[in-house]
């Protein structure tokens, strides 16, 4: 019986190997990273990184290789056809890691390209979405990935280290994209990428990814600055680390670092009117304590605590300020808390949401910071001084 099992199951292996679709990995072009672009007369371009294994392992791109190959179209499908014929391989996105859309593209509106990737058989919605800030995308193309030969496989790991340290950036996939996009009372955001000059040499460039794009309507609207993305992560519970500092009144500066934050959202709705209450709990770590306060004594962790909690207060408001003021656009949810709340409210008043009620609403900010652990040291150096 158990030998009759063994070949029953070897034969059914034989059935059960090959590739999604039948096609073997050979006849495909794998996509790692897609840019796209479209300019004043209407011509899109899909500029793609395919992998080659030959230059995974490099550290840089063997001579003759191109990083990206480009192909034009009317329309961004029509591109994409081209794509496919020109390199004589059918497009597979099934290793695709990134999707970059330029800033001209952004502002037009891409929900028709996104809906294109979500119905591609060849095409998923794991990828990180990405707007490329600089007006020239050939600066783009210009800028090389400081650790990796691959395009796809750096700002992949740019999205997860930043998220993870800094909270900074707005590490969102392409499906996190589209949910807010359909969510009622939610507007949707992107990462932002630019091309910097470094410190070291201003001919030279960097890829800089920090910050956040805001949307409205499915288009462009504007961009939060890094301090305003991380105020953004910790209040709609995204952010995963964070790091805040403090200067007292004699210079010397406290810094501190955090890898649990919470947050809450309350909005009510009465005669005509919101108000949101946002309540934030961070749990600290003190990384640089120069000074000679005493932090094991609870007073002093109380004092510097309160210095914490009136920073992050004051950063928190700006943050939701400027959005409301300048963008109108509700990338924090309190639409859809209205709507979970009270639905034939929000149906009388969604379709003015975000122009009229959401710039117009209260809100209110408490921020309480606990800390953990004062440092592997408990007294400071500048008591040998």
């Amino acid at each position: 019986m158990k030998k009759f099992c063994a070949l029953f199951l070897t034969v059914c292996s034989l059935f059960l190997c090959g590739c999604w679709d039948g096609k073997e990995p050979s006849r495909l072009a794998m996509v790692t990273c897609v840019v796209m672009d479209v300019d004043e007369e209407d011509t899109y371009t899909v500029y793609t990184e395919l992998l080659d294994t030959m230059m995974v392992e490099a550290t840089e791109p063997p001579e003759g290789k191109k990083s990206f190959h480009s192909n034009t179209g009317k329309t961004f499908v029509d591109a994409v056809h081209e794509a496919n014929n020109d390199l004589g391989r059918e497009l597979f996105g099934g290793v695709n890691k990134i999707r970059i859309f330029s800033q001209r593209f952004a502002e037009r509106g891409f929900i028709d390209t996104i809906d294109f990737f979500l119905r591609a058989p060849y095409t998923d919605e794991t990828p990180y979405l990405i707007i490329y800030k600089n007006d020239d995308i050939k600066e783009f193309f210009e800028t090389k990935p400081t650790m990796d030969t691959l395009y796809g496989t750096y700002f992949e790991n740019l999205a997860l280290s930043e998220m993870k340290d800094t909270s900074e950036s707005g590490s969102v996939h392409i499906l996190d994209f589209v949910k807010d996009y359909m969510t009622e009372g939610k507007q949707p955001v992107a990462g932002v990428l630019e091309s910097v000059a470094t410190d070291l040499d201003p001919k030279e460039k960097k890829f800089l990814y920090e910050g956040l794009a805001v949307f409205k309507g499915g288009n462009l609207v504007g961009y939060l600055d890094r301090t305003q993305t991380r105020s953004y992560n910790v209040i709609t519970g995204k952010a995963k680390g964070i790091y805040q500092t403090v200067q007292l009144e004699s210079g010397e500066v406290i810094s501190a670092s955090s890898e649990k934050c919470k947050s809450k959202i309350k909005v009510e709705f009465k005669d005509g009117r919101a108000t949101a209450e946002i309540k934030v709990k961070i749990m600290m770590n003190l990384t640089q304590q120069p000074s000679l306060l005493n932090t094991d004594k609870f007073d002093v962790q109380h004092e510097i605590e309160q210095m914490f909690n009136e920073k992050f207060k004051e950063e928190f408001e700006d943050s939701v300020k400027k959005v409301q003021t300048e963008y109108k656009s509700d990338i924090f949810g309190f639409g859809n808390a209205v709507m979970s709340k009270d639905y034939n409210t929000w149906l009388s008043i969604r379709d003015e949401w975000d122009d009229k009620y959401f710039p117009e609403t209260e809100v209110k900010i408490n921020v309480e910071c606990k800390i953990e652990h004062s440092g592997q040291i408990n007294r400071s150096l500048k008591e040998k001084e």
